[in-house]
């Protein structure tokens, strides 16, 4: 605590039960089927990138509608994500982060359902004010 971007250093998870047991009782308190339950991990900075599979996997089976594993740091990594879970995924790309650049059509070839641009906004907002 506080929570870290998963493109920094020095983080920590909880433990993989306490987290399933939160996906679990947002599950059981939803009162919506539209109300999507998105299980996000960092574990892949922490633990490795297996263990942060096996944890999604474990969001999934408490009832998470759709993943996101943080900072994949490889493009083989990437591919295997949505291969390896039975829910949607998310994928965050971050210019200057760990993880590899893809395009948007590539992401979705691969099978990731929402692509996120942090900053990517605020980055080209930064270039052009420091354009003389």
């Amino acid at each position: 605590m506080p929570k870290k971007c998963g493109h920094f250093a020095n983080k920590s998870v909880i433990p993989v039960e306490e987290m399933a047991g939160k996906i679990k009782a947002a599950v059981d308190a939803r009162s919506s089927a539209d109300f999507l339950i998105i299980a996000r991990t960092d574990a892949v900075a922490v633990e490795g990138f297996e263990p942060a599979i096996e944890r999604v996997q474990r969001y999934i089976e408490a009832g998470a509608d759709v993943t996101f594993v943080e900072a994949p740091e490889s493009a083989e990594d990437i591919r295997k994500i949505p291969q390896r879970l039975s829910v949607p995924q998310v994928i965050n790309v971050v210019v200057g982060g760990k993880t590899p650049i893809f395009a948007q059509a590539d992401l979705a070839k691969m099978g990731f359902g929402l692509v996120l641009y942090a900053n990517v906004a605020l980055q080209g907002a930064i270039a052009e004010c420091r354009r003389p």
